[in-house]
């Protein structure tokens, strides 16, 4: 279903049926709009009320409801504070969680535990972020506002970053990044007739933007990221890798992220000779018949292995009877000119 919406809204020349799919939607896209700039306009009228926390907040968003490297982004930005000497929390909402989902929780990787049920307790990306990150305290809530001032209570922190908290106004924050790949965003359409969150005017809101590409129609920002493989991690054992480890061996992609393609072009550019993509929903929690799906297909294929995103890894529960490798594609990101931006120093 995902796949027919993606092509339809890429189409060139639809069908009949198809332009009056497009019109219905283009129709909803106004209305949705609308409801965000009211919703924004109650915000800055005073009208629903904004809550602030007594330590900065740093804010780390985006246009598109495709991935574009929140994650490691928060993971990058936490890293270059806690050089600076800051005591450095992490707020989410804990997308896509399982249990609990209306309370507050602190994430703590627990080695001994599977990963499948810790993210169903707090969420694939919170559990990567404390994986990588055992120092800094993560929180969790869809009230990100009560979690902020239950971590400024138990937490020794001066510093908090609000993972996807561009579109959260109820949380004041003294910056606003926006991560941007303006190959997509600057050219794309709101929801549900494109795949923007809200109108390319709410970027004036943004305190600062960080970008995939170095300039595009002449759209040039202070600061680009880019996120690159660095390792191979076999999921069982955990035994790292080297980046070129899987050059030329014949393998089967698998995952459930916002922006598969992106995936799949870098295991290319890594000399992966793939055999077969398979594309789940965005946060999928992988079952035992995913599982048998993908190992039917991979002994179908003859492939040497199955690769997986890391985050992705975080859904899987590893089965006895899996017969084949896999391993998860570690990456990082890396930015030019964001550590030098005056409104990050000054905080």
């Amino acid at each position: 279903m995902r796949h027919w919406f993606l092509k339809l809204l890429e189409k060139d020349s639809p069908h009949f049926f198809e332009v009056v799919l497009l019109f219905f939607l283009s129709l909803l896209s106004f209305i949705y709009s609308l409801l965000i700039r009211l919703r924004f306009f109650l915000y800055q009228a005073h009208l629903l009320k904004q809550e602030s926390l007594s330590v900065p907040v740093v804010s780390v968003g985006n246009l598109n409801l495709g991935g574009t490297g929140k994650t490691p982004m928060v993971e990058f930005l936490s890293r270059l504070f806690i050089q600076r000497g800051k005591k450095v929390g992490i707020l989410s909402r804990g997308y896509a969680r399982k249990t609990n989902s209306s309370g507050i929780e602190k994430v703590e990787f627990d080695s001994s535990r599977s990963l499948r049920s810790q993210a169903e307790q707090w969420g694939d990306e919170p559990l990567l972020l404390s994986k990588h990150l055992p120092e800094v305290p993560i929180y969790v809530s869809k009230n990100r506002v009560a979690a902020g001032k239950e971590m400024l209570e138990k937490e020794n922190v001066d510093l908090i970053l609000l993972d996807d908290g561009f579109q959260h106004f109820r949380l004041k924050r003294d910056v606003d990044l926006v991560l941007l790949d303006p190959e997509k965003d600057l050219k794309g359409k709101v929801f549900p007739r494109g795949l923007l969150r809200e109108p390319l005017s709410s970027l004036k809101r943004a305190s600062l933007f960080c970008s995939k590409d170095k300039a595009v129609e002449g759209f040039v920002p202070a600061s680009f990221f880019q996120i690159k493989p660095v390792s191979f991690i076999e999921l069982v054992s955990g035994k790292k890798e080297s980046v070129d480890f899987l050059k030329g061996k014949s393998v089967l992609l698998f995952s459930g992220i916002g922006r598969p393609q992106s995936f799949e072009q870098t295991c290319r550019h890594l000399g992966l000779v793939i055999k077969e993509s398979v594309s789940f929903p965005d946060h999928h929690y992988f079952s035992v018949a995913d599982q048998n799906e993908l190992s039917q297909k991979a002994l179908q294929h003859k492939v040497d292995c199955l690769v997986t995103t890391e985050k992705d890894a975080m859904r899987w529960e590893v089965l006895k009877d899996f017969s084949l490798p896999v391993y998860i594609v570690q990456i990082s990101l890396v930015s030019e000119g964001l550590e030098k931006e005056p409104i990050l120093s000054q905080l």
